[in-house]
Order: C-alpha cells, then sequence, then structure tokens
C-alpha cells in the first residue's frame, strides 16, 4: 500500500522543483505556456535540465538566455534528498523524473522512471528524445504532398563504367566535374594492403587517366584552387599535386595516427586535423603551426575565420579555439561524436552528431550555447547540405529531412522521407529537386521544398557514395569501382 506521507513529501520536492525553474527563468515565466522538468538520479550520474513552451513553441535553456549557473547546485541537493525519503520510506530509487506543469492551468504531472537508461545512453539524450516528442506534438512535420498527376521524372541509365581487377574497391565519398572530365579517387585492396589512385576519367570517351597513386587510403578529392589540389590521406600526410598532371609538389608527413579527410584552406594556408590541428604553409607544405593539445581524432569539418577555429573532436566535444594563443574559448558535448559542421549566417554555428541519436544542434558561435536542437534518433554520418535557410541531411534509419531554420532561429523539421535504407550520400540540390542515394542502391529525387518524391530509381548492389549533374542526367560513384550515368526523361 502506497504510504501516505511519503507520497505528500514527494510531491513536495515536485513542487519545489518547478519553483526553481521559475525563479530561474524569472520574468521570462509571464510567457511560459508549459515547464517540462528532467531529473537523473542512477548510480553513475545525477543530471537536471528543463524546457518550456512559449506561444506553442518548444524553448530551451539557451533560447531563453539561461546558462549553467548555480541552481543546477540546488536541483542536484534535491534530487539527493529525494534519494534519502525514498531510502527512509522503503520505497525504491527512481532512475528518473519527468515533471510537466501547465502554467496556465496552474497544474502537475510527474512521471516516476524505474528502468535504467542503458549502457551508451546519458541524460541529455532522454531530455533530446523528450523535447523532439514535445515538438513532433506541437509542431507536425510537414507531410509531403501528394504525388502529382502529371509527368514524374524517370532515370535512364545510358552507361556504366567499372574499374576491373580490384579487390574491395571503393569510391571516394566526393568527386569533382570540370568541363568533361569527372575526378573521383579510387580505393582497392592490393595484396593487403589499401592503395588509393587519383582518376580523372574522361566523360566524352569514358576513359580513365591515372593521375596519381599512394599506397594508402584517401577518401576525399580535398579542396582545388589556383591549379593546385590539396588533400589528406589515412597515412597522416597531407599532399599538394598539380591539378591538370597530377605531378606531387609537396607532401608533409604530420602527426600520427589516421588524419581526417576534412580539410580546409585560406589565402596561404591549409588546416588539418590528426592527433592535434595543423596549419601548413600552402606553398611548400611546412608546418606553420600546431595544437598543443592532443586529439583522439578529428571528426568533423574545420572552420577557420580569422583566429578562431570551430572544430569537433571524435571523443566527443565541439570546440572554438583561438589558434594564436590557444585559448579555449568555449566547449559543448561530451561522447556526441560531432561528423558534420558549417556556419549559419554570421552568428551561429551548425552541428550534425553520430552519437546522441543523430542530434541536430545550432550553436551560438561567441559562447556555444545551444540556441536550438533538433533529434533524428539515428546516428548521422553524412554532411549538411544548406540553401539559405533549409537544411538537408540524411540519416541511417534511411530517413532524409529538410530542417527550417526561422526567423528566431529554431530548428523545425519542414518535412522527411523514409527511404529503403541507410542514406549512403549527401543531399545534393539541382534547381528545385533534392537528389540523394541508400546504401542499397537507390536514388531518390525529391521536390526540396514540399518533400514529395519525384523520381526512384534502383540502380543495383554498389553503395552509392556521390551524386553529381553532368550534361541532362546525373552522375553516380558507386563502391566496387562503378561510374553510372543517368538520364532524365
Amino acid at each position: 500500500m502506497t504510504n501516505r506521507e511519503f507520497v505528500e513529501k514527494r510531491a513536495d520536492f515536485e513542487e519545489r522543483l518547478i519553483d526553481l525553474c521559475k525563479q530561474v527563468i524569472g520574468e521570462k515565466m509571464s510567457a511560459v505556456d508549459k515547464l517540462y522538468i528532467y531529473c537523473c538520479s542512477e548510480r553513475v550520474e545525477t543530471s537536471f535540465e528543463f524546457f518550456t513552451i512559449c506561444a506553442g513553441k518548444v524553448r530551451g535553456r539557451g533560447h531563453l538566455g539561461i546558462g549553467d549557473t548555480d541552481f543546477f547546485d540546488i536541483a542536484f541537493e534535491e534530487i539527493s534528498q529525494l534519494k534519502e525519503l525514498c531510502k527512509e520510506y522503503g520505497e525504491n530509487r527512481p532512475e528518473a523524473v519527468k515533471i510537466i506543469y501547465d502554467v496556465l492551468e496552474d497544474t502537475k504531472e510527474a512521471i516516476y522512471i524505474d528502468k535504467p537508461m542503458g549502457s551508451g545512453l546519458l541524460p541529455s539524450h532522454m531530455v533530446d528524445k523528450w523535447i523532439e516528442e514535445v515538438r513532433r506534438e506541437l509542431e507536425p512535420k510537414a507531410m509531403p504532398a501528394a504525388k502529382k498527376t502529371g509527368k514524374l521524372i524517370n532515370l535512364k541509365k545510358l552507361w556504366n563504367y567499372k574499374h576491373e581487377g580490384l579487390r574491395g574497391t571503393l569510391m571516394s565519398v566526393t568527386g569533382e566535374i570540370k568541363e568533361d572530365m569527372l575526378t573521383y579517387f579510387l580505393e582497392y585492396n592490393k595484396e593487403g594492403f589499401f592503395e588509393s589512385q587519383l582518376i580523372r576519367f574522361d566523360l566524352k570517351g569514358k576513359t580513365p587517366e591515372v593521375l596519381f597513386t599512394e599506397r594508402h587510403v584517401i577518401r576525399s578529392i580535398g579542396v582545388c584552387e589556383n591549379g593546385r589540389r590539396y588533400f589528406t590521406s589515412m597515412s597522416g600526410k597531407v599532399y599538394c599535386l598539380e591539378e591538370q598532371t597530377g605531378k606531387l609538389i609537396w607532401e608533409t608527413k604530420v602527426g600520427k595516427g589516421n588524419a581526417g579527410w576534412d580539410i580546409t584552406v585560406d589565402e596561404k594556408h591549409i588546416y588539418m586535423c590528426n592527433d592535434r590541428v595543423y596549419c601548413l604553409d600552402k606553398k611548400n607544405g611546412s608546418i606553420v603551426r600546431e595544437a598543443s593539445d592532443e586529439l583522439k581524432r578529428g571528426g568533423s569539418p574545420l572552420i577557420v575565420e580569422g583566429e578562431l577555429l570551430y572544430h569537433g573532436y571524435s571523443d566527443g566535444a565541439v570546440y572554438c579555439k583561438n589558434m594564436s594563443t590557444e585559448e579555449l574559448v568555449w566547449s559543448y558535448g561530451k561522447k556526441l561524436y560531432p561528423r558534420a559542421m558549417t556556419t549559419y549566417g554570421k552568428d551561429f554555428l551548425l552541428v550534425a552528431f553520430v552519437g546522441s541519436f543523430g542530434k541536430i544542434l545550432l550553436l551560438d558561435k561567441k559562447s556555444g550555447e545551444v540556441v536550438s536542437s533538433f533529434t533524428t534518433d539515428e546516428p548521422i554520418y553524412n554532411e549538411f547540405t544548406m540553401i539559405d535557410n533549409l537544411v538537408y541531411i540524411g540519416n541511417d534509419a534511411g530517413e532524409m529531412y529538410c530542417l527550417e531554420i526561422t526567423e528566431d532561429n529554431q530548428l523545425v523539421d519542414r518535412f522527411r522521407l523514409l527511404a529503403d535504407s541507410k542514406v549512403s550520400t549527401a543531399a545534393t540540390i539541382e534547381g528545385d529537386i533534392l537528389w540523394f542515394a541508400t546504401e542499397k542502391g537507390y536514388i531518390y529525387g525529391l521536390d526540396r521544398f514540399t518533400g514529395e518524391e519525384v523520381a526512384k530509381k534502383k540502380k543495383g548492389a554498389a553503395g552509392p557514395k556521390w551524386i553529381g549533374f553532368y550534361e541532362d542526367g546525373l552522375l553516380v560513384l558507386s563502391d566496387k569501382g562503378q561510374i553510372e550515368y543517368y538520364q532524365k526523361c
């Protein structure tokens, strides 16, 4: 039988947390319709977080301008007292507590969760999932419009080229089309080690030319400018080639381990990451500077703006650092594994993570505070594609998302399409059409504003890695050394 005195004291605990949040929110409480509080008291970690509904929109602490201040200490003390209360009355201690307070009705609902979260999950993951559940209830996803009765886009395969005689062939995740030439890297197993070739493929003659060969894994064609191509290999080298001939101008060994393939360049320098971030001279490859702190491995693109470096590394954090002074300006996250990162406007950073259920965050570039967040529920390994305030990205569940960044800088689910399998390419935009492909070999075309499916083609078993546009069709690079050309008709 329930102990009445225990229940009353537990209700007092709930009221104290609600009052604490009201106090922290302060004058902005007048705009709050509902308050959501999450407490975690697992054996390993204690956590506290809250978010709100204001004018029908989900708003987190970042949007309300509330940082990590001393009120967390008060919340943790309350959670500790709840543990003692359960112990005193012989009641099971909950692993987590959800409190929903309706400000307008002055009513509350408390949900006590006994089941542990499970290995690999953090309290922040559970909060993100709860936020997304509430957001989807308030802001239902824009469903793709009904298919038009007019003519859809048919894809007709005109030709296929396959590199023969190679084992375990993988194609680069980037390609480049200039005039009638397609440039890409080809990686394959050569007698127990991997070798990579930079290929320039004549699209008229259907013939490949090997420009450069390296005995290691190269997954991206890098950056090409002013007749030079810059890229990295997983051997920890940075290369500079003549674009037309593939002649090696210089190569530099940097750090130890497997270098990330994301690089960025400015007028004089190249920035890349291996065991730490390095800055190299573009003319000769000499190391100009290197960060003093070691990283497990770079996980996301590097963004350089003046002296500031924005980056994410593979064991979880996104950070901003002054490269001259090595001062850490801010860092965010833990065990989130950032994969994609880009800027939005002059004030924001957009980041997607492999971990944390495929979380996407809009961060304030100056402070690292979360302005808005969205969760896709599955890991994200692809890069962002952005046009104006629309963000396109696919996850491992086979969902292609279009997120809209609203005028008040919130990430809103504009539409999504569930494909047949994992999204294996970045989204590619051609006019009003969004193109992408999946691990099982399907090519999809969507209206990029509504999500309406306007094209779908089964291309074969080889996994697509990159889609480009040539003449009136699509070029697709796929594993097993395949290049395919599809005409739109």
